[in-house]
């Protein structure tokens, strides 16, 4: 919390006191701090009033308030923040089982306290409704034979969502192992002056969490220098987008493209994730998304069908080899 008040406030010692109140006006939480005004036009244009964590609350899912009021003086403008909050006991739930490639103990973790079975990949697998969560850190020894194998099986109705920006990296460039004619570029941008809108459809992946445009209050660090897929095949749906508004600016058609998008392959599908959800794990946003996309998975899946007899000539032609 910091005043800013443009020299407007007489010199002096002042007190300040925030609260945080849950979503029905209930106090949970108060502190008071002194402060000290110096002469006008000697200040800073801010004065820090109190910058440290505050405890955990007992906050139910909702919106919260935090609220700074200045001792003797005015209502000052942006008094009052509103913020959401989110419980993990509120996730949405998983059903059946998830196979997992490349993902860490806190992150099959946080699949198993959400109901879902989390099971290790198993590129031999052949049943029915096959989800697959691929993550950042792939095993040792994952190459373009990998990717084939994970692929016959998608093309037999398997659902695989891979979330990072560089997981199908190749000879080629971040997009190198993405099953499509035209991969695209990976781009990204500092935004910082010239910046860009975040914008998702409702709908599963976003369950329990606003949509549309994607607001830094809420959705911040995974915002944080997203990569962009620029230039690929269109997708079968795309969930989530980047748009960059400013006109040409330092290659700018990078800038533009999706976030979060689905593609066909053979029967089943393959998502894209490239926002940066895994690192930011334990934060409630970062783990209500990943959950998400898990039961995305588990819901794009299909039923087993025969490989189709090209499946290996069509790799090849993609360039998925070693």
């Amino acid at each position: 919390a910091a005043l800013a008040d443009e020299d407007r406030l007489p010199a002096g010692p002042r007190r300040v006191t925030l609260r945080v109140r849950d979503q029905a006006g209930v106090e949970r939480w108060s502190k008071t701090c002194p402060l000290t005004l110096a002469e006008p036009g000697t200040r800073p244009l801010a004065v820090t009033v109190l910058d440290e964590d505050v405890p955990a609350l007992p906050l139910a899912e909702g919106r919260a308030s935090i609220e700074v009021a200045l001792e003797g003086g005015p209502d000052l403008p942006g008094s009052r923040l509103d913020v959401p909050v989110y419980e993990a006991a509120r996730h949405p739930r998983l059903k059946g089982s998830v196979q997992v490639i490349g993902l860490a103990a806190e992150a099959r973790a946080l699949l198993t306290s959400c109901g879902g079975k989390v099971e290790d990949y198993d590129p031999a697998a052949a049943t029915n409704r096959l989800a697959v969560v691929c993550g950042p850190k792939l095993p040792a020894g994952w190459n373009a034979q990998s990717w084939r194998r994970l692929y016959a099986q998608v093309a037999r109705g398997a659902h695989v969502v891979v979330i990072g920006p560089n997981v199908l990296r190749g000879k080629s460039g971040p997009t190198h192992f993405l099953p499509i004619a035209q991969r695209g570029k990976l781009g990204t941008m500092r935004d910082w002056l010239y910046h860009r809108e975040f914008i998702a459809k409702p709908g599963p992946v976003f369950e329990g969490l606003p949509a549309r445009l994607l607001t830094g209050e809420i959705y911040s660090p995974l915002l944080q220098g997203v990569q962009t897929i620029s230039g690929a095949t269109a997708p079968e749906a795309t969930l989530a987008m980047a748009f960059y508004g400013c006109g040409d600016f330092g290659g700018s058609a990078t800038f533009d493209g999706q976030i979060i998008a689905t593609w066909r392959h053979g029967a089943g599908r393959i998502t894209v994730c490239t926002l940066d959800v895994i690192p930011q794990l334990g934060s409630p946003v970062a783990d209500r998304l990943f959950v998400n996309l898990a039961r995305y998975a588990q819901a794009g899946a299909a039923d087993l069908q025969p490989l189709p007899a090209d499946h290996a000539a069509q790799l090849d032609q993609l360039g998925i080899v070693d």
